[in-house]
Protein backbone atom coordinates (compact mmCIF):
# COMPACT_ATOMS: atom_id res chain seq x y z
CA UNK A 1 0.00 0.00 0.00
CA UNK A 2 1.27 3.52 -1.21
CA UNK A 3 1.37 6.08 1.62
CA UNK A 4 0.96 9.58 0.51
CA UNK A 5 2.09 12.42 2.41
CA UNK A 6 0.41 15.17 3.55
CA UNK A 7 1.37 17.61 0.36
CA UNK A 8 0.22 15.33 -1.85
CA UNK A 9 -3.25 14.47 -0.36
CA UNK A 10 -4.01 18.31 -0.41
CA UNK A 11 -3.09 18.19 -4.26
CA UNK A 12 -4.59 15.47 -5.38
CA UNK A 13 -8.11 17.14 -3.92
CA UNK A 14 -6.96 20.22 -5.37
CA UNK A 15 -6.55 18.53 -8.86
CA UNK A 16 -10.14 16.91 -8.00
CA UNK A 17 -11.74 20.12 -7.95
CA UNK A 18 -10.09 21.99 -10.17
CA UNK A 19 -10.96 19.42 -12.37
CA UNK A 20 -14.66 19.23 -11.45
CA UNK A 21 -14.91 22.95 -11.45
CA UNK A 22 -13.67 22.81 -15.10
CA UNK A 23 -16.03 20.44 -16.37
CA UNK A 24 -18.92 22.37 -15.20
CA UNK A 25 -17.56 25.46 -17.20
CA UNK A 26 -17.08 23.42 -20.40
CA UNK A 27 -21.00 22.44 -19.70
CA UNK A 28 -21.98 26.01 -19.28
CA UNK A 29 -20.29 26.93 -22.60
CA UNK A 30 -21.03 24.09 -24.08
CA UNK A 31 -24.48 24.25 -23.95
CA UNK A 32 -26.04 26.10 -26.64
CA UNK A 33 -29.55 26.99 -24.53
CA UNK A 34 -27.29 28.56 -21.44
CA UNK A 35 -26.46 31.59 -24.42
CA UNK A 36 -28.03 35.00 -24.22
CA UNK A 37 -31.94 35.29 -25.58
CA UNK A 38 -30.19 37.02 -28.29
CA UNK A 39 -27.96 33.90 -28.80
CA UNK A 40 -30.39 31.27 -28.35
CA UNK A 41 -32.14 33.13 -31.22
CA UNK A 42 -29.30 33.54 -33.78
CA UNK A 43 -28.53 29.70 -33.21
CA UNK A 44 -32.17 29.14 -34.12
CA UNK A 45 -32.37 31.46 -36.92
CA UNK A 46 -29.04 29.36 -38.42
CA UNK A 47 -31.72 25.98 -38.55
CA UNK A 48 -35.12 27.48 -38.80
CA UNK A 49 -34.59 31.14 -41.12
CA UNK A 50 -37.25 34.01 -41.90
CA UNK A 51 -39.15 32.91 -44.50
CA UNK A 52 -39.35 29.13 -43.48
CA UNK A 53 -42.82 27.51 -44.31
CA UNK A 54 -44.69 26.25 -41.00
CA UNK A 55 -44.74 22.87 -42.18
CA UNK A 56 -40.71 22.91 -42.80
CA UNK A 57 -40.23 24.16 -39.36
CA UNK A 58 -42.24 21.65 -37.66
CA UNK A 59 -40.45 19.08 -39.77
CA UNK A 60 -37.04 20.45 -38.58
CA UNK A 61 -38.61 20.58 -35.05
CA UNK A 62 -39.28 16.74 -34.95
CA UNK A 63 -35.99 16.16 -36.10
CA UNK A 64 -34.05 17.82 -33.53
CA UNK A 65 -34.09 14.90 -30.66
CA UNK A 66 -33.48 18.17 -28.00
CA UNK A 67 -36.76 19.66 -28.87
CA UNK A 68 -40.41 19.41 -28.10
CA UNK A 69 -43.09 20.89 -30.11
CA UNK A 70 -45.51 21.85 -27.40
CA UNK A 71 -48.25 23.73 -29.47
CA UNK A 72 -49.19 24.79 -32.28
CA UNK A 73 -51.40 27.56 -33.09
CA UNK A 74 -53.55 27.52 -36.45
CA UNK A 75 -56.07 30.25 -35.26
CA UNK A 76 -53.28 33.01 -33.74
CA UNK A 77 -49.58 33.90 -33.30
CA UNK A 78 -47.64 34.43 -30.72
CA UNK A 79 -48.94 36.37 -27.75
CA UNK A 80 -47.16 38.61 -25.92
CA UNK A 81 -46.89 40.35 -22.36
CA UNK A 82 -46.42 44.12 -21.33
CA UNK A 83 -42.42 43.46 -21.64
CA UNK A 84 -42.46 42.27 -24.95
CA UNK A 85 -42.54 38.45 -23.52
CA UNK A 86 -44.11 35.37 -25.21
CA UNK A 87 -46.64 34.42 -22.91
CA UNK A 88 -48.93 30.92 -22.66
CA UNK A 89 -52.95 30.72 -22.41
CA UNK A 90 -55.44 31.63 -20.85
CA UNK A 91 -55.15 34.27 -23.62
CA UNK A 92 -58.07 37.68 -23.57
CA UNK A 93 -60.10 38.55 -26.74
CA UNK A 94 -57.54 41.92 -26.64
CA UNK A 95 -54.36 39.87 -26.50
CA UNK A 96 -54.83 37.60 -29.52
CA UNK A 97 -56.56 40.38 -31.83
CA UNK A 98 -52.75 41.72 -31.00
CA UNK A 99 -50.46 38.81 -31.38
CA UNK A 100 -47.35 38.81 -33.66
CA UNK A 101 -48.52 36.48 -36.92
CA UNK A 102 -51.69 34.42 -37.84
CA UNK A 103 -50.34 31.06 -36.88
CA UNK A 104 -47.73 30.12 -34.17
CA UNK A 105 -45.62 27.15 -32.71
CA UNK A 106 -44.32 26.86 -29.21
CA UNK A 107 -41.11 25.13 -29.24
CA UNK A 108 -39.48 23.54 -25.58
CA UNK A 109 -35.61 23.89 -26.35
CA UNK A 110 -34.34 22.22 -23.39
CA UNK A 111 -33.62 22.83 -19.56
CA UNK A 112 -30.80 23.67 -17.63
CA UNK A 113 -29.80 23.95 -13.85
CA UNK A 114 -27.41 25.12 -11.72
CA UNK A 115 -29.85 25.98 -8.29
CA UNK A 116 -33.00 26.80 -10.09
CA UNK A 117 -33.88 24.93 -12.95
CA UNK A 118 -34.38 27.17 -16.32
CA UNK A 119 -36.74 25.88 -19.50
CA UNK A 120 -36.16 27.99 -22.00
CA UNK A 121 -38.82 28.10 -24.79
CA UNK A 122 -39.04 29.27 -28.74
CA UNK A 123 -42.28 30.55 -29.99
CA UNK A 124 -42.16 31.23 -34.07
CA UNK A 125 -44.75 33.82 -35.83
CA UNK A 126 -46.12 32.88 -39.02
CA UNK A 127 -47.87 35.06 -41.54
CA UNK A 128 -50.85 34.80 -43.31
CA UNK A 129 -48.72 32.86 -46.00
CA UNK A 130 -47.48 29.90 -43.20
CA UNK A 131 -43.85 32.10 -43.70
CA UNK A 132 -41.52 32.72 -40.40
CA UNK A 133 -41.46 36.03 -39.75
CA UNK A 134 -40.28 36.09 -35.97
CA UNK A 135 -39.15 34.34 -33.09
CA UNK A 136 -39.31 35.16 -29.44
CA UNK A 137 -37.00 33.23 -26.91
CA UNK A 138 -38.98 32.66 -23.17
CA UNK A 139 -37.27 31.17 -20.32
CA UNK A 140 -39.07 30.38 -17.06
CA UNK A 141 -37.21 29.62 -13.92
CA UNK A 142 -38.54 26.94 -10.91
CA UNK A 143 -36.78 26.90 -7.91
CA UNK A 144 -38.56 23.45 -7.21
Amino acid sequence: MIKLTKKEIIRKIFLTILIMIFLVVMGMITNPIRRTNVGVRRDLLRNIPIGTSLEDAINIAEKNNRWTIRVVRERFGVVLEEHLTPSRAPFSTDQISNAIGKKSIEIHLGHYSMILRVDVTAFLAFDENNELIEIFILREYDGL
